[in-house]
C-alpha cells in the first residue's frame, strides 16, 4: 500500500468547505490543524488507477489552492527492507 501525506491549504471558500469536499473522497483521510488555517491530508492506494483517480478528484475540488507533499511511501516495501537487512 502506498500512503502519501500533503499540506491543503483552503480557497477563499475557507476551510470548513475544504474539510467537507476532502471527506468525500475515498481513500483520503484529514487531519485539521490546531493552530493554522490548513490540513493534513493522507492518501492511501494499492493501484495506479486508484492513485490516478484520487489525483483527479484532489485537483478538481475548487475549495483547494494548494496541496503540498509532504510525504510518500510504499509500507510493504519498507517493511520487506528492513526484515531483510
Amino acid at each position: 500500500m502506498t500512503v502519501m501525506s500533503y499540506i491543503a491549504y483552503p480557497t477563499k471558500l475557507g476551510l470548513e468547505q475544504l474539510c467537507t469536499d476532502l471527506k468525500k473522497i475515498n481513500g483520503v483521510d484529514i487531519e485539521r490543524s490546531e493552530n493554522k488555517e490548513v490540513v493534513i491530508v493522507v492518501t492511501t492506494f494499492e493501484s495506479k488507477d486508484e492513485e490516478e483517480r484520487i489525483e483527479k478528484e484532489l485537483k478538481d475540488l475548487s475549495s483547494l489552492q494548494c496541496l503540498a507533499l509532504v510525504y510518500a511511501g510504499n509500507e510493504e516495501k519498507m517493511i520487506n527492507e528492513k526484515l531483510n537487512n
